[in-house]
């Protein structure tokens, strides 16, 4: 009986998808672009990558109203094809975070 069992050993060499640059370039082009769509200039001048979730820090032009933004969420999620994403504000550094969830969690080295 204990010979029937065979180690499950194709998990071990399952490749992992991992999120490439254009993913991330289209991504923060389509960020921009809805903000300047709806009158909210912005650039993303950063990308993180994490497990489970990608920020993308958006630095608003001079003049934008954060809250003009912040109301953008829903397009954005739209524009963004995702699920979430959570809007943060980080007065000193001066950007929103745009945090988006991975379609796999990443595995970070």
């Amino acid at each position: 009986m204990e010979d029937d069992y065979n180690l499950p050993i194709d998990l071990l060499n399952k490749k992992e998808e991992k999120i490439n640059k254009k993913e991330i370039i289209d991504r923060a082009a389509a960020i921009q672009k809805t903000l300047y769509l709806f009158g909210a200039d912005g650039e993303v001048v950063n990308v993180s990558v994490g497990n489970l979730m990608t920020r993308y820090c958006v630095q608003p032009a001079v003049g934008t109203k954060i809250k003009t933004i912040k109301n953008l969420k829903q397009d954005l999620q739209y524009a963004l094809g995702a699920e979430r994403i959570e809007l943060n504000v980080d007065g000193r550094k001066q950007i929103i975070a745009i945090d988006i969830p991975n379609k796999k969690p990443q595995k970070l080295c």
